[in-house]
Order: structure tokens, then C-alpha cells, then sequence
């Protein structure tokens, strides 16, 4: 599998950092005019992600005969997501969140079949800070279903990879996340690590209104 990104342990180790210990944000932002409420409160968010395979319950290695090597293997792109969340109180959110990503079997450097993974989930997500509007981290846990798509690409003699051109998979997830707002207004910036479907690190950006 090819698709290794030099970033990810540099961006795992910072997660790790920052989220360990949040008095860093609450020494650095101490401005106690500011308004605290955070629930109550509606937040979008993108980003891309890295998943190693499809990972999850249901993979293309999970269904596939083709045995890695260096005339035949996979190519993952990123995995993209964008999530609607409604924050109930200050430690409880609920969220509805989608992701797409592709990837591709090639033999001797040229692409065999094509597949698409869209996953649709429902995220539950356990705030852990205090009151802090410069600094959230929070553990979030998914449920939902992956369509996956495979299309082979002509004239090769190969199966489907998942053995069906249409196919549908339960997916869940485990997930450690930090949202950082620097000026404590309404943008930020998120980062997750996660264990499950449908990717194991993501950055990107947050607006709650």
C-alpha cells in the first residue's frame, strides 16, 4: 500500500501535546470579559484526512484476492469530511457527518479498477474542557454506513476488487479531537485522531455561529 505521509506522526505528536494539558490555552488566553457560553451553538466544519487502506470494519483488503507487491498495489487519495454539529450543552454535541475518498488497484504502474468509498454517519461527541472559548477537546465516537463503488477499467482479465460493483458497509469510529479558536470568535482550526472508518488523522477548519 503506497500511501504514506511523512506528517502524520509530526501532526499525531501534536495533537497528543496540545490536547494533554489544556492550561496552556488557559494561561494564554485569560481574558475573563469574554463570554464563555459555548452550547446551544451550531458548528460546520471541513477537512482532509489519511486513512491507511479504507480502514475501518470493511476495507478493499478485506474483500480483495489481489495479493500486494511491487507490479500490483493500491493508491488511496485523501480522505475528505465535513460535519454539521448542533452542541446540546457544554460537554454534549451531536453531529451529522459525511466522507468521500477513492483509490485505485494498479498492476505494473497502470490503474486496474477504481473505487469510491461515501460514508454518512452520526457523531456523538463527550466534551472534556472547562469553559474555554479559545480551546475545546473533546471524544467523539461515529456510527454509519460506507457505499462503496468499484469499476473496472478495461481490457484486463482482474475481479471487481470487492467482488460487487455497488456495496454497502457498517462503519464506526473512535476519535481523540482539539478545536482551537485563536481569537476566540466564530473560526478555528480542528485536528482528530481516530480509530476506525473512515480515516485515522484529519486537520482542517471550524465555524460555529
Amino acid at each position: 500500500m503506497k500511501n504514506r505521509n511523512p506528517l502524520i506522526l509530526l501532526l499525531l505528536a501534536a495533537i497528543l501535546l496540545l490536547g494533554c494539558n489544556e492550561n496552556v490555552f488557559a494561561r494564554l488566553y485569560s481574558d475573563t470579559n469574554k463570554v464563555t457560553q459555548v452550547q446551544n451553538k451550531l458548528s460546520i466544519s471541513a477537512g482532509v484526512g489519511v486513512s491507511y487502506g479504507f480502514t475501518g470494519i470493511s476495507s478493499p483488503n478485506t474483500f480483495s484476492s489481489v495479493t500486494e507487491s511491487s507490479d500490483q498495489y493500491y493508491i488511496y487519495n485523501r480522505e475528505y469530511n465535513c460535519s454539521l454539529e448542533y452542541r446540546f450543552t457544554h460537554q454534549f454535541g451531536l453531529a451529522l457527518a459525511m466522507g468521500y475518498q477513492s483509490g485505485a488497484l494498479y498492476v505494473v504502474g497502470n490503474p486496474f479498477d477504481y473505487m469510491t468509498n461515501l460514508n454518512i454517519a452520526v457523531r456523538t461527541l463527550f466534551y472534556l474542557n472547562k469553559k474555554n472559548i479559545y480551546f475545546d477537546h473533546y471524544i467523539g465516537i461515529r456510527a454509519g454506513c460506507s457505499y462503496w463503488h468499484d469499476t473496472k477499467v478495461p481490457p484486463n482479465n482482474y475481479p471487481l476488487v470487492l467482488g460487487n460493483p455497488n456495496l454497502y458497509t457498517p462503519s464506526f469510529q473512535v476519535s481523540y479531537g482539539i478545536s482551537l479558536y485563536p481569537s476566540g470568535g466564530i473560526l478555528g482550526f480542528n485536528f482528530e485522531v481516530g480509530i476506525g472508518a473512515p480515516y485515522i488523522i484529519q486537520g482542517g477548519i471550524i465555524c460555529r455561529m
